[in-house]
């Protein structure tokens, strides 16, 4: 059975230093190419509006049931 081969620590030290820039540059590229590109307007269920509408007090607490109007 053959020995593996044996890395010095500057050659993991290298190899994560290549790794790290190689995946910060991609980052900043990914980021600049959305950046350039205006979302689009997304539709809001009507569902989704009337909560968002709710003033921050009126939240029902967990696990309570939610009050309707009657």
């Amino acid at each position: 059975m053959s020995k593996p081969i044996r890395m010095g620590r500057r050659t993991w030290v290298a190899a994560w230093a290549v790794l790290c820039a190689a995946g910060l540059a991609a980052t900043a590229a990914l980021q600049d190419s959305s950046a350039s590109q205006p979302r689009p307007a997304e539709s809001v269920s009507a569902e989704c509006a009337e909560v968002s509408r709710r003033p921050r007090g009126n939240w029902p607490r967990p696990g309570s049931r939610a009050r309707t109007a009657e």
